[in-house]
């Protein structure tokens, strides 16, 4: 080669890149999250299939680490094999086990970190933490305040140059398998299968008549609005963040329900409740706010407001069974401002305890700190203060009285007699005169083979002859050989959980009057432990609850009201995490299979 060539080489590459440059300028890729799949090290680990892998295994929210709740500081850092330039980290938060004091640091040998970004005023969702470009292995997240028991992260991303996306002109595949699962006089139930793209499907636009789209997170939608007795046709596009929207599905054609005549039209079924977030009652909330979610409930027809204030303390000593007072610092203000929204909506609080038993050689094993005297007296006086005393706001002024008590003990015993002996004693004292004491119990599912019930059809009847107001947790009952596996089994389930509770109260209640049945229908996000799934929404719907739990009315079963689980994922409140039409077909369906169905 001459040495004049070699001179123009440096020269003749440049212009050829800048010619690639003109010819192709929609080239370019996406970024890759560098935290994907690499090692972690966490502080702690709450339990088995929450360890730190699952933070970053690209799962989304099937899967999650999770600190042990006696931590009050917890991190989780991943090694990104090598040093990296990175600019962009990416946590992705639970609606309730979020930090709500937490930093993000990097680090190029895991001994001395540098604070990327830092916040007191955590909320769940996704936080996005962008900075100047720097060379890093290692990525944590430092954890020194939390909503509530414990830290939890579904997702850990890291990325170079703004976390990726940029540029992506590649559309999702068209959806598939659209069909028309539920139909009613003014709306139609579609659902179908998932799309793909090189990045990641974020959204979907359903269309009725070619126009009028209506925008979605999940695989399915309700359209209402609609005419009786009137053909429409639908299909569906997929959409990635970067705007591309796939082919439209194959069209599907579907007609409403005739108009019905006679029975119930309209608030069928009002005795209704809800699991409300525990940051609502964390802190105080403006008279604003306050009144906007009350109004919400009201148009949902929710009766009942279960107040998640915190979790039992499980401990050997003298604190065993209290409650830490930072759980409900905001309940006064809340029962003060929600009274005044609406005085027919009860405030009733929600103790929580996850501590029932252990496991020795896969055996259950009860707590000892559950039901002894300690903790009995302990959760006495929280529950007189709270119920027959009352709180304050600021501490001064009137004392808020909050309308009864709601017990999630868990897990489950088998004919738990200390449980029975609690809620005798919380009965005979504290709760002596009081109406609204309700319990979560639970729905067993169907194993092939096994006919016997955590709880029996006696010890049902024995609960009941307690309390007012039994709340059949019935989901979570897939995997570990369950049989539920399809949305018609798992509406089935409802109905024979539905009939056995039914028949098993009879006319048994505290002072002669019938424990209410009113059971819980779900409205969360896919969850999963130790890799099976024990929660798809797409199985345990809400639409198929509703359709059980009308079927074991129809068969005789007496049934006061319904609730429901999540609150906030179900009025779009969890926007960060899920967005804010994600959980619709959830509200239509609540609304037109059981707040309006006769």
């Amino acid at each position: 080669m001459s040495k004049i060539l070699r001179q123009r080489k440096p020269a003749i590459l440049l212009i050829l890149i800048s010619l690639l440059a003109t010819l192709f300028p929609a080239i370019s890729f996406a970024a890759t999250n560098l935290a994907l799949n690499k090692t972690t090290t966490t502080s702690s680990v709450w339990a088995t299939g929450y360890g730190g892998a699952k933070a970053v295994d690209g799962n989304g929210t099937a899967t999650s680490w999770a600190s042990a709740e006696s931590e009050a500081t917890s991190w989780i850092y991943v090694n990104l094999g090598s040093l990296q330039t990175i600019d962009n980290v990416v946590i992705k938060w639970p609606q309730y086990t979020y930090a709500t004091t937490f930093k993000i640091q990097t680090s190029t040998d895991a001994s001395n970190w540098v604070d990327k970004y830092t916040t007191t005023s955590g909320a769940g969702g996704t936080t996005t933490a962008n900075f100047t470009a720097t060379s890093a292995q290692y990525v944590r997240v430092y954890m020194t305040g939390k909503a509530d028991i414990y830290y939890e992260i579904f997702e850990m991303e890291v990325y170079n140059n703004g976390g990726g996306g940029s540029g992506d002109t590649t559309a999702p595949s068209a959806p598939t398998g659209l069909t028309s699962p539920s139909q009613t006089a003014t709306s139609v139930n579609l659902s179908w299968t998932a799309s793909t793209d090189n990045v990641a499907v974020t959204s979907y636009d359903v269309y009725k008549n070619g126009a009028s789209p209506v925008n979605v997170t999940g695989t399915s939608a309700t359209i209402s609005g609609l005419t009786a007795s009137t053909s429409y046709t639908f299909t569906v596009k997929a959409k990635d963040a970067a705007g591309n929207a796939s082919a439209a599905s194959s069209p599907l054609s579907v007609t409403t329900s005739a108009s019905g005549g006679g029975g119930c039209s309209s608030n069928c079924h009002v005795n209704n409740a809800t699991f409300l977030n525990s940051a609502w009652f964390a802190s105080a909330q403006s008279a604003a706010n306050i009144a906007t979610y009350v109004n919400e409930l009201a148009a949902k027809k929710i009766k009942y407001q279960f107040a998640d204030i915190g979790v039992l303390v499980d401990s050997a000593t003298s604190t065993n069974g209290t409650l830490p007072a930072a759980g409900y610092t905001g309940l006064a203000t809340w029962i003060k401002n929600s009274r005044l929204t609406d005085p027919n909506q009860l405030i009733i609080i929600d103790l929580n305890y996850g501590s029932r038993f252990t496991r020795v050689s896969g055996t259950k094993v009860g707590n000892p700190n559950f039901g002894n005297a300690t903790f009995n007296t302990n959760v006495n006086a929280i529950i007189n203060t709270l119920v027959n005393v009352g709180v304050q706001v600021g501490g001064t002024g009137p004392f808020y009285k909050a309308d009864g008590v709601h017990l999630d003990i868990e897990g489950f015993m088998t004919n738990d007699t200390t449980l029975l002996n609690t809620l005798q004693y919380l009965r005979n004292n504290a709760l002596a005169s009081n109406n609204n004491f309700s319990i979560s119990t639970p729905a067993d599912p169907p194993y092939s083979g096994v006919s016997s019930y955590q709880w029996s059809n006696a010890y049902i009847g024995q609960v009941a002859a307690i309390v007012n107001m039994m709340n059949p947790m019935i989901y979570d009952a897939m995997g570990w050989g369950s049989d539920i596996t399809t949305a018609n089994s798992y509406k089935t389930l409802w109905t024979n959980e539905l009939t056995r509770y039914s028949n098993a109260i009879g006319n048994t209640g505290p002072g002669g009057v019938r424990s209410q049945l009113v059971p819980t229908l779900p409205s969360y996000e896919l969850k999963s432990a130790d890799g099976t799934v024990y929660h798809d929404p797409a199985v345990e719907s809400l639409q198929k609850a509703a359709e059980g739990l009308n079927a074991a009315i129809a068969g005789g079963a007496n049934v006061y009201g319904a609730g429901i689980f999540w609150w906030s994922n179900f009025i779009g409140r969890n926007a960060g995490v899920y967005g804010s039409s994600y959980f619709t077909p959830d509200q239509t369906n609540w609304m037109n299979l059981w707040v309006n169905h006769s």
